[in-house]
């Protein structure tokens, strides 16, 4: 019964003495050696690759989170006082957030609050209509 060499495929003869008993010759083995070189090469970069976007993944998700809580804590905000104020998402007419400060009495429905152009803070209130005022300097848009 003949062998087959596991490398090229090429049958060792009966009287041909096979390399590690599985080769046809060195080359052959070389080959196999170099092969298997390549692909623990290839599997150590996509772990790397998997590692890095992992990395990648995990510092986005934290980015996020920080913008997350940090426009929470603009909408837990008074934009008249600063003071903390009872904000409910969607209590408002039309599906609007409401809010409603009890230090200093501001009450507003709103779409969003952006940064006002005349005072510089987060105070312009913005209604269903895109139009916005600001609580503190009484800008209008």
């Amino acid at each position: 019964m003949a062998k087959t060499c596991i490398q090229c495929g090429k049958k060792i003869g009966m009287f041909q003495k096979a390399i590690d008993g599985i080769y046809c010759s060195l080359e052959c083995q070389g080959q196999a050696q170099m092969q298997i070189v390549e692909t623990e090469r290839k599997a150590a970069e996509a772990r790397a690759e998997a590692q890095r976007q992992a990395e990648q993944a995990a510092e986005q998700a934290a980015v996020q989170q920080a913008a997350d809580e940090a426009a929470a804590k603009l909408l837990r905000t008074c934009p008249k006082c600063g003071a903390a104020w009872q904000y409910a998402a969607g209590a408002g007419a039309g599906g609007l957030d409401a809010g409603r400060c009890d230090k200093c009495g501001f009450t507003a429905q709103f779409k969003r609050i952006d940064s006002c152009p005349s005072c510089s803070g987060e105070t312009l209130v913005v209604a269903a209509d895109d139009s916005g005022h600001c609580p503190r300097c009484y800008y209008r848009t």
